[in-house]
């Protein structure tokens, strides 16, 4: 056994380890270089979208800030307005039929029918400007 102990190398012993951070930096690269195609891939559709949705007289190629600020520019002047007129017209049909349930089965007492009524008016959402 003492034979066995003098005869290792412990340069060979820190070859693995060696290795071990090479792997690590090559898996890095190879990681970040996937995340900055996945950037570059969204960012050139968002210009293919932006061209088809603006004036196709901007300049064919932009920068990657400019093909961001155009796409901040475009979604803040869609109207939002449908959504939350969705929304709020859903939230009154549920409460008429809520009342039209319950009358049905249990006529509701006129107190209990205007404290239905108060929590809807204090659960409408915001109107958004």
């Amino acid at each position: 056994m003492a034979s066995y102990e003098c005869n290792r190398n412990p340069a060979s012993e820190r070859i693995p380890s060696l290795f071990a951070k090479d792997d690590i930096k090559v898996r890095k690269t190879i990681v970040e270089k996937i995340r900055r195609d996945r950037i570059n891939n969204s960012i050139e559709e968002l210009r293919t979208l932006l061209q088809t949705e603006q004036c196709p007289e901007q300049p064919a190629r932009l920068e990657k800030a400019d093909i961001l600020e155009s796409a901040v520019q475009f979604l803040k002047e869609q109207p939002s307005s449908k959504s939350n007129e969705s929304y709020q017209s859903g939230f009154s049909h549920c409460l008429q039929e809520t009342l039209r349930h319950l009358s049905l089965h249990a006529p509701l007492q006129p107190a209990a029918r205007e404290q239905i009524k108060r929590f809807y008016v204090h659960q409408r959402p915001e109107k958004i400007s």
